[in-house]
């Protein structure tokens, strides 16, 4: 049973009340001064795990919009899944920190709320109560109380939350996700001007501008996607993220804000051309897979050789590639049923986050084709108009493809687009054989 936070500062108060209750002090920096503070062995049921750990920050919030579960809510589901998050995160480390507070007990104090919502220790308070229930003993947190409730003054806990979570005390690293989700929850939810965000967070301020430019286009995404909220769409099949896609997409736009002044654009560019640049940059991250893989092709869209050799520096291949993508590709994301009416039609997925990972590889297997070919045709393209190689390698290239295709194969004469594409290829072929 998870007691409510009400209860839960009766008793703490009740703890702090008691002159005779504390077992040390501990000095700490809160509210911009520096105090002793009583040290308490609480009772692990008066503790909340703090939902806003950043460290699980996007597993957490995809779970809160999965659920639509409000800020101040806590129950045993969200419990036991903060614990399970805390445990699964470093199970390695966990398994030796959890050895060494059964040999040695806690040997540095926690911090809690008045109403029992950690600030620091929750990983410490997941493996006591797991010792809890293995030994059948009663271990407690020992920790500092704080005078005000999570709710009371919520800058000055979040500011003191951030600096044990990413200052000298942090005990494991953040996901490549969780800075970004953290930058925005400091700055835009909490309030907090972005010099004091990269302060606490240990960054310059133009990291932390970068950070928020990032995380607008990670949330651009997901709505683009149909999944707003459920930060874990922006994790590969693979296990790893997006996160380096939408770095590079955010470098490529303040490049390119002042629509192609001092780039190597030489075209005029409209706010057309760059929201339809971003768009277009959307469905590529979401593809993924082969287009982000350790040669990341899709930086030829506008970002490889500083926008160089990039079909955005071209405007007759950009507007080859723009053309293609609209044709048949966005038509095909269009018309993809919306998250809520998929995971309708499919009762099999027990979660709208299953339900939206399924109909991501739908979508994926819908336009894959399209996709990539309208690529591939943008690529050869910008190699065509780059390549410092003579004429002889191109022809070799040409022949190498050509020599790919099979005269038989019946394909070739079911698209009758193709008998254009061969009528192109013998004109040119003529026109440099007449030449010689």
């Amino acid at each position: 049973m998870v007691l409510t936070r009400d209860i839960r500062k009766q008793k703490l108060g009740e703890l702090l009340a008691n002159p005779n209750a504390a077992i040390a002090n501990h000095k700490l920096w809160y509210k911009g001064s520096s105090n002793y503070y009583p040290v308490h062995k609480v009772d692990l049921s008066l503790l909340e795990y703090n939902r806003h750990n950043g460290r699980l920050e996007t597993e957490m919030q995809s779970f809160l919009s999965e659920h639509d579960v409000d800020d101040t809510d806590y129950n045993r589901e969200i419990h036991e899944l903060i614990e399970l998050l805390l445990w699964t995160d470093a199970e390695n480390r966990n398994k030796a920190t959890k050895a060494d507070l059964a040999l040695k007990g806690q040997q540095n104090p926690a911090i809690v709320t008045a109403d029992g919502v950690i600030i620091d220790g929750n990983r410490r308070t997941m493996l006591l109560n797991k010792l809890n229930r293995e030994t059948g003993q009663n271990y407690h947190l020992e920790a500092v109380i704080l005078p005000d409730s999570y709710a009371d003054d919520e800058k000055a806990i979040v500011t003191l939350e951030t600096q044990y979570q990413m200052g000298e005390d942090a005990k494991v690293d953040y996901g490549p996700l969780e800075k970004y989700l953290h930058a925005k929850r400091l700055h835009k939810s909490i309030g907090l001007p972005v010099k004091t965000v990269a302060e606490l967070m240990g960054v310059t301020e133009g990291k932390i501008e970068q950070y928020l430019a990032i995380m607008d286009l990670m949330d651009d995404y997901l709505d683009h996607v149909g999944c707003p909220g459920i930060y874990n769409m922006l994790k590969e099949e693979s296990g790893g993220t997006k996160e380096g896609m939408f770095v590079d997409l955010a470098l490529d736009l303040k490049r390119l804000d002042g629509r192609g002044r001092g780039t190597v654009i030489d075209w005029p560019i409209t706010d057309s051309d760059f929201d339809e640049l971003k768009i277009i940059h959307l469905d590529h991250i979401r593809m993924g897979g082969q287009l982000s893989d350790t040669n990341k092709r899709y930086r030829e869209i506008s970002h490889e050789g500083a926008g160089k050799r990039a079909f955005f520096a071209h405007e007759t291949i950009w507007s080859q590639f723009r053309e293609g993508y609209f044709e048949r590709v966005e038509p095909k994301t269009r018309s993809l049923d919306s998250l809520d009416k998929f995971h309708a039609d499919h009762p099999e997925f027990s979660s709208r986050q299953k339900a939206a990972l399924a109909r991501e590889g739908e979508w994926r297997a819908t336009v894959r084709q399209d996709l990539m070919h309208n690529f591939g045709s943008a690529s050869d393209l910008l190699e065509a108009q780059v390549s410092e190689a003579e004429p002889s390698r191109l022809l070799q290239k040409a022949l190498n493809y050509l020599s790919q295709l099979n005269p038989a194969d019946p394909s070739i004469y079911s698209d009758e687009s193709n008998r254009n594409l061969v009528a192109e290829i013998n004109t040119i072929a003529y026109e440099i054989r007449r030449n010689f």
